[in-house]
């Protein structure tokens, strides 16, 4: 899912994940989830999500990206990312394969290409690119004083 920024991707990507019928869907922001990786990688295992203990990188990729039916990953292509940011993203996208995973961002493909590069697009196209368009939402209700 993209477009411009209110155009309604998160809530879109939200009512799937609440209406998901097939057992346990997962929810991640890209930008986190790479932080996350990354920490792993650094500093070992790590505490997730008010966990009561931490865990290894590999508990989170098998719990977070591969058992879940269903996985949405929020906010891709927010920054361009550095060489193993992308490795990560790489592998996410790989790890999930053709399983069942919504993506939302404000890029299409091909601005995903120069925020990433073409290989992270090309594996995205896996899927059905769908924009989302109209007006900001966010903008709907708003009333603008001057003082």
């Amino acid at each position: 899912l993209y477009g411009a920024t209110g155009r309604g991707k998160t809530s879109t990507a939200a009512a799937a994940f609440r209406r998901w019928p097939h057992g346990r869907p997962s929810w991640v922001r890209l930008g986190e989830w790479v932080r996350l990786i990354q920490r792993c990688g650094k500093d070992g295992p790590q505490y997730f999500g008010g966990g009561e203990y931490p865990h290894r990188e590999e508990h989170f990729w098998r719990t977070r990206i591969e058992e879940p039916t269903l996985l949405i990953v929020d906010d891709v292509g927010v920054r361009s990312a550095t060489d193993p940011q992308r490795e990560i993203i790489t592998e996410l996208i790989d790890r999930r394969g053709t399983r069942p995973t919504i993506y939302t961002g404000n890029h299409g493909i091909k601005e995903l290409g120069e925020v990433y590069d073409g290989r992270i697009a090309s594996r995205l196209l896996r899927g059905i690119p769908v924009e989302l368009t109209g007006h900001d939402r966010r903008f709907e209700n708003v009333t603008i004083r001057t003082v």
